[in-house]
């Protein structure tokens, strides 16, 4: 394990040390907005939520796991309030992510 971590360059370890804490940041504001759903604050919930998924497109892209799990946040606050045609818009958005993925696993599988 130490070799391998010797082997990351100090550019690489920046930029793994600045991932990590925006996927936290990102994994804070998906908790408060799960906290705020359940306590039925949809508005409050979305707002935050929405924070989230703006930074993780910004830090990882529009078709990363990351972004996919806001969005999946996003998809619960629709359900509770059902707005189904918003709700239906993020999980086309979510299957494509899953298909990137499991195409790219594949790839690399082999």
């Amino acid at each position: 394990m130490q070799d391998c971590e010797a082997r990351i360059r100090p550019m690489d370890q920046t930029a793994i040390s600045t991932h990590i804490l925006q996927w936290r940041l990102i994994d804070a504001l998906i908790e408060q907005s799960r906290r705020l759903r359940a306590d039925g604050e949809y508005t409050e919930a979305e707002t935050i939520a929405q924070r989230a998924l703006d930074r993780a497109e910004k830090s990882t892209g529009n078709l990363s796991l990351d972004t996919g799990l806001v969005l999946m946040e996003l998809v619960e606050i629709y359900d509770k309030q059902g707005r189904e045609i918003e709700s239906e818009t993020h999980w086309k958005r979510i299957r494509e992510i899953l298909l990137l993925a499991s195409v790219k696993f594949e790839i690399k599988r082999d």
